[in-house]
């Protein structure tokens, strides 16, 4: 697809993430309006929606939608519920606001791909595109709601799927799994379709020097949750702490399994190696945090979470390795292969022993971590870069 320079485009997804930024920052330079509207985090104590709008490059105007209530919602569907009813208040607040036609609307997850479908049918925008950036499907006992709010969801793509101009994908297995869990054929969409994995702006990436990093640390940024490697890394800790007494793990971000986690914490005595971030805002102090460690973690416990992280091209593996550090990942994923491949990090099992003997493979053989620490870099911005991974499918004129 090539876009006008003087197009107006809507972008739409969530806040501070890399897909969103990462389309901002390459559609900047293409085009002289641009507005995106970013939809703030379902984990965060207070819910915080943008309208920001660009001319020429330069922001213009940013309006924030606030909602410090959301986040006191204490039961998770209601907060679910609570926050997707903001999300669709401020869409239409800003498109009320704006009060424009737009050439092109690319709308981020299925919610913001169910919305430019739903503006191209009213004329609003003459394109849409839906990316599609991860696949849910819930394993083992599924609660009324989850059910429910999976059915309407499955029933939005569909919709989705059939009036938007163009399908991206991030990783070929959505389509796959569309098509073994959902029964929904490749074949109904192949002819507006194209692989768009997860990609980072070049401001993201980061190649410190081995000398300003923090040897004995490890890394893990996201949404804190069960079965990510964070119960692995405190299982394991007894064995860490006599090889690497400075050991110190950092963890970025928040979600509904750090309070407990920090119980966990208490009742073994291991605060002291750990240390915690939250939710970083400030993107290049967050980037400063992780380039600055020596190990990034990206597990998945399938039992736990599921299959979802398979269909996927989970971020924080990408986030670890344009910051230059090694990654421990699980096998399974996506870009697990091109790690191994590559000597920039080892994909392992969701297992004790193998996470152990990652980490020790990685502290202890000096030689090896900085083979790995240079292959990262190199590995990065071959597979990693957004402007190299959009321009093969966006081109502007």
């Amino acid at each position: 697809m090539r876009i006008n320079r003087d197009a107006n485009v809507l972008v739409m997804g969530q806040h501070l993430t890399s897909r969103t930024e990462a389309l901002r920052d390459f559609l900047l330079p293409h085009v002289n309006n641009l507005y995106v509207i970013g939809l703030g985090s379902v984990f965060l104590h207070k819910l915080e929606n943008h309208l920001f709008c660009y001319e020429d490059s330069s922001l213009k105007r940013h309006i924030l939608f606030s909602h410090p209530r959301i986040g006191r919602v204490n039961v998770y569907s209601l907060k679910v519920l609570s926050s997707f009813l903001s999300y669709l208040c401020d869409i239409l607040k800003s498109l009320f606001l704006l009060r424009k036609k737009y050439d092109l609307c690319i709308g981020i997850s299925r919610f913001s791909g169910f919305i430019a479908a739903c503006l191209k049918l009213l004329r609003i925008t003459k394109k849409s595109i839906y990316y599609s950036i991860d696949y849910y499907y819930p394993s083992g006992k599924v609660s009324w709601f989850n059910r429910t709010f999976l059915f309407i969801s499955d029933l939005a793509e569909k919709f989705v799927l059939s009036f938007s101009d163009e399908v991206w994908d991030i990783t070929q297995r959505i389509s796959k799994a569309r098509s073994k869990l959902r029964k929904i054929k490749k074949q109904s969409y192949a002819h507006k379709y194209s692989i768009v994995p997860l990609g980072y702006s070049n401001a993201f990436f980061r190649n410190k020097d081995l000398a300003k990093t923090e040897k004995y640390s490890l890394v893990f940024a996201g949404v804190v949750v069960e079965g990510q490697g964070l119960e692995l890394l405190l299982d394991i800790l007894p064995e860490l702490k006599k090889d690497f007494p400075a050991l110190k793990i950092k963890i970025i971000g928040t979600g509904p399994f750090l309070p407990l986690f920090k119980e966990k914490l208490k009742e073994r005595n291991a605060e002291l190696f750990f240390s915690f971030y939250g939710f970083i805002e400030d993107v290049n102090r967050m980037l400063e945090v992780i380039s600055s460690s020596a190990i990034g973690v990206s597990l998945w416990n399938e039992k736990t979470n599921g299959p979802n992280f398979y269909f996927g091209d989970p971020g924080k593996t990408k986030l670890y390795s344009v910051c230059g550090l090694p990654v421990i990942v699980s096998n399974k994923t996506v870009y697990a292969k091109v790690i191994s491949n590559n000597r920039c990090g080892i994909a392992i099992r969701y297992k004790h022993q193998e996470l152990l003997d990652a980490i020790r493979t990685l502290f202890l053989d000096d030689a090896k971590y900085k083979e790995y620490k240079a292959n990262t870099i190199k590995t990065a911005r071959d597979y990693c870069s957004a402007e190299k991974i959009f321009s093969q499918v966006m081109h502007s004129q």
